[in-house]
């Protein structure tokens, strides 16, 4: 019986069954051309044998398979975070939300310098500041009643808006000792850099300018002019309410 080279190989290498290596080995005793192939086939396994050397792969299979579960985990974690990533978005913002209502609603602090500075610029200016302006002021507060005698000062504008996420109002006027610039702020108890003077009140300085201020329930009222600190509680005594 005639057998392939394949055959031939598959019979040096051990992959024939019994009855398919006795059928090899009867051709080989019967063809020379055969013997060679297979002596040729056996030289070609004895060399590999010889020179190659056997790989050990578990580390790098194990590396491998590491690799694959980060891969598969970091898939199962976009995909989580790509279906829920509009919940989380949305418990974000209310949380902000939620913080900024309650910062508004009960939360006195201290204004800082730099949000001072910008109540005297960015606010809108109001119309007719000379009529009602205690009603003006308590239309920009929400209804809040501040602490202060309008008709002791020469009101000249009014403007309101919004200092650090809080409501505000900046009132420019004058007395009998020159121009007078007041500032009121929801829900600030102290303005920086401002220490007590007692009755309730505070001195400090904004932009190199002296100031006074005091609180009124929840709002924040400074006034700022270019007086000595002794002529400052002055105002301040006759132009608060009480």
């Amino acid at each position: 019986m005639k057998v392939t080279a394949e055959q031939i190989h598959a019979y040096v290498d051990g992959e024939l069954t019994p009855e398919e290596a006795g059928q090899v080995e009867a051709a080989l005793a019967a063809d020379a051309a055969c013997r060679a192939e297979a002596e040729s086939a056996r030289l070609v396994k004895d060399c590999l044998t010889a020179k190659c050397a056997a790989h050990d792969c578990r580390v790098t299979w194990q590396k491998s398979m590491d690799r694959l579960n980060e891969l598969d985990k970091a898939r199962t974690t976009e995909t989580f975070i790509g279906r829920y990533s509009w919940a989380f978005a949305a418990a974000v913002l209310a949380f902000i939300i939620l913080a900024a209502g309650v910062n508004r609603m009960s939360g006195r602090t201290d204004l800082e310098q730099a949000s001072m500075a910008s109540l005297f610029s960015g606010l809108n200016v109001m119309e007719g500041a000379e009529r009602d302006p205690l009603g003006k002021i308590r239309g920009a507060f929400g209804g809040i009643d501040c602490d202060i005698r309008p008709e002791a000062l020469d009101i000249q504008e009014i403007a309101y808006g919004q200092v650090a996420g809080r409501r505000a109002v900046r009132m420019a006027a004058r007395d009998s000792r020159g121009p007078i610039v007041l500032v009121m702020v929801e829900g600030v108890e102290r303005f920086e850099g401002f220490a007590s003077a007692g009755r309730d009140l505070a001195l400090g300085k904004m932009n190199g300018v002296n100031g006074v201020a005091w609180t009124d329930g929840p709002v924040g009222i400074a006034a700022f002019a270019n007086r000595e600190p002794e002529r400052l509680l002055a105002l301040a005594q006759a132009i608060r309410g009480r």
